[in-house]
């Protein structure tokens, strides 16, 4: 399914927050023969789309991101920076240049140390290339140094608040270092070196991937993991994942849809997780205004955007889509994050309104002149627009048809 018209810079929230996926049903602890190997195996219904940063989006591939790299710095429990490669930091007092101490000992899963100067190796390809899905990270960044092995020195050309929050996995430059720049996103890369608690250890397209503990992983970094290994067992559809989960086949399941969790819930042995999500879930438009864009140039127009929100019954979508395990969006930041929230006083929210989505639209002129049901602009454009929803999400699917 084509993702033209899902865009993540103008976004009306559809709802956000408390969803219970991604989360995870599990079966209770049963004790494993002392010579038989710890596996534990995850039912996901999402393949994996590949293995490289700067192209693959899946959930299984950006949770080995996670598990096989280590990032700058990280998050604590209530999402404020946590020391991750960089221990320790400080920055100066005009808040222009950062100075990231670096934990020593650490090791690229090929036995090669890990250094300051892979930090600053991947940011400074980043800013060379420009590349899309990370340059936003360093915004007004206009120097990556590495004076030394363990001390990282970003300079900005004003105060930037993410320095801390750089969501950018370091890679190895032994290994990327390789890669022709203009053809980052073709790289396979694989083997997959990196650096993290698990090793990716091996791929097989629509059927599972398997890690394994990194021996060498630091104790202040929790050390290596206390499994032999980890699958993440891919199924086309949740019913077939949900039967093997009950038969004992599985010890977890995520990504399943909001439907399944009380059922699940009920099952004997089993803890079905309801957590807060960080994300949310979106209608995005196509506004690029650019030759190439394949988007309805209306939708360029902020009074079709504002009527469209106002048509929508986010709380039905919640109730329906979502069984009940998400709240409406208000914002770009999930209530989950507390402080970071914006609380949109209510008065500024929108709210499920087809009739002032109407007005709005008359308002601005757009008009069933020719009475074929069909608004049209003052030069007869109809307000028709193509919708995609993607196939991965029974949530999304469901919420689509809902709009």
């Amino acid at each position: 399914m084509r993702r033209l018209t899902i865009a993540a810079t103008l976004a009306v929230l559809i709802a956000a927050a408390l969803l219970a996926l991604p989360g995870a049903a599990s079966a209770a602890d049963t004790p494993s023969p002392a010579a038989s190997p710890v596996e534990y195996r995850i039912g996901i219904t999402q393949d994996y789309d590949g293995m490289n940063p700067f192209s693959s989006w899946s959930s299984i591939t950006w949770e080995c991101f996670r598990l096989c790299y280590d990032f700058l710095t990280w998050y604590d429990a209530d999402y404020k920076p946590a020391p991750d490669l960089a221990e320790s930091w400080e920055v100066s007092p005009d808040g222009r240049t950062w100075t990231f101490h670096i934990r020593r000992g650490m090791r690229w899963h090929d036995g090669k140390p890990l250094t300051a100067r892979d930090i600053a190796f991947t940011y400074n390809l980043i800013l060379d290339t420009q590349h899309w899905a990370y340059i936003q990270y360093l915004t007004g960044v206009k120097k990556v140094t590495a004076p030394d092995d363990r001390t990282v020195v970003i300079e900005t050309r004003k105060p930037n608040a993410t320095m801390l929050a750089l969501y950018v996995p370091i890679l190895p430059e032994h290994i990327w270092k390789k890669v022709d720049p203009d053809r980052l996103e073709t790289f396979r890369n694989m083997p997959f070196v990196g650096s993290g608690p698990f090793r990716l250890t091996e791929l097989k397209k629509g059927k599972w991937v398997k890690l394994e503990p990194n021996p060498d992983y630091p104790a202040a970094l929790g050390g290596p993991p206390a499994v032999d290994a980890v699958y993440f067992v891919i199924y086309q559809n949740a019913d077939s994942m949900i039967e093997d989960f009950k038969a004992g086949a599985l010890d977890a399941v995520v990504d399943f849809p909001a439907t399944y969790e009380k059922v699940l819930d009920k099952l004997p042995g089993v803890n079905a997780v309801a957590a807060p999500a960080v994300g949310f879930h979106e209608l995005g438009f196509n506004c690029w205004n650019d030759p190439r864009s394949k988007g309805n140039p209306l939708l360029r127009d902020v009074a079709i955007r504002q009527a469209i929100h106002w048509a929508i019954d986010k709380e039905a979508i919640v109730q329906t889509a979502m069984a009940g395990l998400a709240v409406p969006g208000t914002s770009l930041i999930s209530p989950v994050q507390g402080i970071w929230h914006w609380d949109v006083p209510e008065e500024q929210q929108y709210r499920y309104d087809p009739e002032k989505a109407k007005q709005i639209l008359e308002d601005a002129g757009y008009t069933d002149r020719d009475g074929d049901g069909v608004r049209e602009d003052a030069k007869g454009r109809e307000l028709d627009f193509r919708f995609v929803v993607l196939n991965e999400y029974p949530e999304d699917q469901a919420a689509g048809k809902k709009i």
